[in-house]
């Protein structure tokens, strides 16, 4: 059998050329990933502090606290500071979270913003007066 001249090489530069492509694939899925996780750790840190800060008497420091807390148990980092803003009886608390960068342009940070309302204290004689 006489091979043909010009298939000689082939598979050598099919896998020079596959082998780039698959890699960035690879790390694009991962950096999403990444990502994702980064927001549901922002998410979460938002949740929590907000509702640290809607309780009756606590204060807004209390949100970086409780963030940093939950940042740290998550394995990331908090990106500036914890952003809090109480209005309307509501309480708005705004999150950065630190992103690595995998995949070149893809890495930053993620940012998640929750609001719950307030807490309020209803006095026993409010409660009751409430249902008469």
């Amino acid at each position: 059998m006489k091979r043909n001249v010009s298939e000689n090489g082939e598979t050598v530069t099919q896998t020079v050329l596959a082998v780039p492509v698959l890699l960035a694939i690879l790390l694009l899925a991962l950096q999403v990933t990444v990502n994702y996780h980064a927001g549901n750790v922002a998410n979460t840190s938002a949740i929590q502090a907000a509702r640290a800060v809607a309780a009756v008497g606590a204060t807004s420091e209390r949100a970086g606290q409780v963030a940093h807390s939950v940042v740290k148990q998550l394995d990331a980092q908090l990106e500036g500071t914890v952003v809090v803003e109480q209005r309307d009886g509501q309480v708005i608390v705004k999150v950065n979270v630190r992103t690595p960068q995998i995949f070149p342009g893809l890495g930053g940070s993620v940012t998640r913003e929750v609001e719950i309302p307030k807490e309020r204290f209803i006095s026993e004689l409010e409660r009751l007066s409430g249902f008469r």
